[in-house]
């Protein structure tokens, strides 16, 4: 037996000590050990139900009563299970499932996941601030926003249509990244990791007043993998020496944050870079060679003010500056191509708040974003191909109303205008009723609409050298959506959520060849959508949680009614964490999927996956420094599962395989 097959064998053990562990006490002479631990064991069930979301209205409220199905991920929960990344907390909630091309890592609610759309029917934001991009409509969760989750408050998962609040790109899901303010006093943290495939990791922050009244938090990580070696057999014949792609899936990143807040003002911003070579021979380049890559950069810098008018009414402002600029290098037997994004905004935004008779909340506001970059540029040693720039502009205005007919049932009413010089104009409506017959119990009665507007990408570029047709006559996608929602509290330690939907999409923008070697966006005949989604979470007053979340679906085109590509079935993911013993935090998270189909007719295999996560915390601070130390070691797909995902018709492969156990050893400290 190999020493990774003995390591392997020694976790499992240890994590099935997790299963039946009761928590040890602390000993009262150990207090430094004892208040890390308490930090670790979190919210009680109870906490967690008052911990308030301000994503799905604009403003702060209790999940109970956001008009949507929420999933609330605290800070607690992303150092219990030891993410490090949007993608590792997404995959975990329900309904929400991930694919690799080894360059991107996409993801998929519903059942709906069009390969290499680039998460652009996801709104995510970090503290409220949109983090799609013009060009693509990208929302980039894994290493290109590799934000230190230290510095993270909680991620709101908010499913449904919300351009009724938000415009585009919010068809499937919002994602809000909710940092922390600054403490009343100063706070730092350091730590640094390796791990598997030559992994090094360094972060650090800084968090506490600077002056009477203003609070500072910020905040950097950077990183890089030496990555894998591959063998793909589509490139192997007739030459059965090809085929391997070696030393070219490497991977770097970084990343800076920073916070200011003064009384009612907040100023934040981010810089977030990373450049990724791209193994597996993408649109048709070289194998095996380390100059193609794509790099991807994205930085704002925002100010927010936020103003109380009496005790029933407010007034939020925000102005903000966008820039996110793409890069690509993509290697041919003949010549280098190089190609470039410039993407760069100024927005505004006014909210106003206000508490009318009867029991009506009134949520008001308007927006107006002018992308004046919003260019293409490709070029090779022989000159430039493509130069365009196309700027445009969007204004939007919308209206939320939130009346308490009466005290267990509440209505929402909410409706959105978007016009953008680039598309026609949209309008987003959403209906909602919130009904709390007996205390612990929910039900809500969902409906909504949203749209995405065409990416500049998928419009405008046209290069018959990449093989795509531009299409300006392509008209936003819509979604219809109708679900019912239904939590239900279990007694003091354990809430059910059963969510019920059915959706369709219209219009649908998705990528058809339209001759040899030539493709296009098109708007399509779109897909329809029923499902399922069961979530159960318990808390143990010692400290133990668990979660239990399972979804159903069936999801297919509407002209066919053939099952989409890349869309599972069935999807379950069980979790736990426990305390052993005195010093000592185990979590266990498997994730099970069943086949989804490829581009090419094929099917992936369904699969069990398995992560697991150990957090040592010494007895007593380190006497020199003062600090509190953490030793940490994550084991990600430890029984080495092999799966694969599908992949876009980029590549020649039907899918590309998705990583195997990993190991990494994180040492941090926090004074």
């Amino acid at each position: 037996m190999t020493f990774a097959s003995r390591l392997r064998r020694a976790l499992v053990l240890l994590a099935a000590c997790l299963l039946g562990a009761t928590a040890a006490p602390l000993s009262a002479d150990d207090g430094a050990t004892a208040q890390v631990m308490e930090d670790l064991l979190d919210l009680s069930l109870e906490d967690l139900l008052q911990v308030k979301i301000s994503t799905a209205a604009k403003y702060e409220q209790l999940a109970a009563d956001a008009p949507a199905s929420v999933t609330l991920i605290t800070a607690e929960d992303l150092q219990r299970y030891g993410y490090r990344s949007l993608a590792e907390v997404l995959r975990h909630a329900a309904g929400f499932y991930l694919s690799d091309d080894r360059n991107y890592t996409y993801l998929g609610v519903r059942g709906f996941s069009r390969p290499s759309d680039y998460n652009n029917r996801v709104l995510l934001l970090l503290d409220g601030h949109p983090l799609n991009e013009s060009i693509f409509g990208q929302a980039l969760i894994g290493n290109e926003t590799a934000l230190p989750m230290n510095r993270v408050e909680q991620i709101e998962v908010v499913r449904g249509p919300g351009s009724a609040l938000y415009g585009s790109y919010a068809m499937f899901a919002v994602v809000n990244v909710v940092t922390r303010k600054g403490g009343a006093a100063p706070e730092a943290h350091l730590a640094v990791e390796g791990g598997s495939w030559g992994r090094r990791e360094g972060s650090a922050s800084f968090s506490g007043p600077l002056a009477a009244g203003i609070q500072l938090q910020a905040g950097g990580r950077w990183g890089a993998i030496a990555g894998q070696d591959f063998f793909y057999r589509e490139y192997a014949d007739p030459d059965s020496a090809a085929g391997y792609s070696r030393d070219s899936d490497k991977e770097r990143y970084r990343s800076f944050f920073a916070r200011l807040d003064w009384r009612r003002l907040t100023i934040e911003g981010l810089h977030t870079w990373r450049q990724k070579h791209i193994p597996t021979g993408a649109y048709e380049t070289l194998l095996d060679d380390a100059r193609t890559w794509s790099r991807d950069s994205h930085n704002f810098v925002e100010a927010r003010f936020d103003q109380p008018l009496g005790s029933q009414r407010r007034l939020v402002l925000r102005t903000y500056l966008d820039d996110a600029p793409y890069q690509g290098s993509y290697l041919y037997p003949d010549f280098l191509q190089l190609d470039e994004t410039q993407n760069r905004a100024v927005g505004g935004e006014a909210q106003f708040h206000t508490a009318l008779p009867h029991g009506n909340r009134l949520v008001a506001g308007g927006e107006v974003r002018r992308d004046f970059r919003a260019s293409y540029y490709e070029y090779t040693a022989s000159g430039v191909d493509f130069d365009h720039n196309y700027p445009f502009h969007r204004y939007s205005l919308y209206l939320q109303d939130r009346w308490d007919l009466t005290p267990a049932l509440a209505a929402v009413l909410g409706l959105r205008h978007d016009r953008p010089s680039i598309a026609p104009s949209s309008t987003a409506p959403r209906i909602a009723l919130l009904w709390h017959p007996v205390a612990g119990t929910g039900v809500k009665l969902l409906y909504g609409e949203a749209f995405r507007t065409p990416g500049v990408w998928e419009s405008k570029i046209e290069d018959e050298n990449l093989g795509f047709l531009a299409n300006p006559g392509l008209t936003p996608e819509e979604i219809h959506t109708t679900e019912v929602v239904w939590e239900q509290r279990l007694g003091r330690r354990l809430l059910q959520t059963v969510s019920l939907y059915e959706y369709r999409v219209e219009g649908l923008i998705d990528q058809v060849q339209v001759g040899d070697n030539l493709y296009q966006y098109r708007n399509t005949s779109g897909a329809r959508a029923r499902g399922m989604e069961v979530q159960l979470e318990a808390r143990q007053a010692d400290g133990a949680q668990g979660y239990m979340r399972y979804a159903l679906q069936r999801a297919e085109a509407l002209d066919k009614g053939a099952r989409l590509s890349n869309s599972p079935a069935h999807q379950l993911r069980l979790g736990g964490a426990s305390p052993l013993g005195r010093y000592l935090m185990a979590s266990v998270q498997i994730l099970g999927e069943s086949r989804r189909l490829t581009l090419r007719g094929s099917h992936t295999r369904a699969y069990w996956q398995t992560d697991l996560h150990l957090s040592l915390l010494p007895p007593r601070v380190l006497p020199a420094w003062g600090g509190r130390p953490r030793l940490v070691l994550l084991a990600h797909n430890l029984f080495n599962t092999s799966y694969a995902a599908p992949v876009g018709l980029e590549l020649r492969q039907p899918t590309i395989a998705q990583d195997g156990c990993s190991l990494a050893l994180r040492l941090e400290s926090a004074w």
